[in-house]
């Protein structure tokens, strides 16, 4: 039980990890276009600050406000992005820190189960030969009336009722046998 409630935890973290780093991912996209988007006001206002200059004309303050919070949006969204990416890489790290003690885990419940397993089995051969045996006693009585059909009356007018009665219970015996009993004892039937 503790193996087995390690396991769930364990598949938890790996579970919280993956949904951690989807979200962390979908952010960082998100960061990603606003810095695009950064990138591309920041060139337009430098490309006309520079054409101001090359004009000889002095850029107006507001020109040199919109650059300088252009440039900080763009610093602050490019710090973000590292951030974000440090976090993606811890959380990938959990996460594989994660599904290694997943694979433990499991390496651990096989050995434990393997015990279990076996008396399974076993329980499960004897049930099944019980099965088997159930099926055969009923069909016991059926192969008899078969027989006693048979010689009492194969050559009459019942014959071909009585062949095919006497066919499908013995059809029906070897479908037994190869279903329910252990195939080295029963192939060759």
């Amino acid at each position: 039980p503790k193996l087995l409630t390690d396991l769930d935890e364990a598949q938890r973290r790996v579970q919280t990890a993956q949904r951690q780093a989807s979200v962390a991912e979908k952010r960082q996209k998100l960061l990603r276009n606003s810095t695009t988007s950064s990138q591309t006001t920041l060139n337009q206002l430098q490309s006309l600050q520079r054409l101001s200059l090359e004009k000889e004309v002095k850029p107006l303050p507001e020109e040199q406000q919109a650059l300088a919070e252009a440039q900080t949006l763009f610093l602050s969204n490019q710090k973000q992005d590292q951030e974000l990416n440090q976090e993606l890489i811890q959380l990938q790290s959990d996460q594989q820190a994660a599904d290694q003690d997943v694979q433990r885990l499991n390496g651990l419940l096989t050995t434990a189960r393997q015990p279990a397993q076996a008396k399974f089995d076993a329980a499960m051969r004897q049930h099944t030969l019980l099965v088997g045996l159930t099926k055969l006693a009923a069909f016991l009585p059926l192969m008899l009336v078969a027989l006693w059909a048979f010689v009492r009356h194969r050559g009459g007018l019942y014959g071909p009722l009585v062949y095919a009665g006497g066919t499908a219970v013995l059809v029906k015996v070897i479908v037994i046998l190869h279903e329910y009993f252990p195939m080295e004892y029963f192939k060759y039937v």
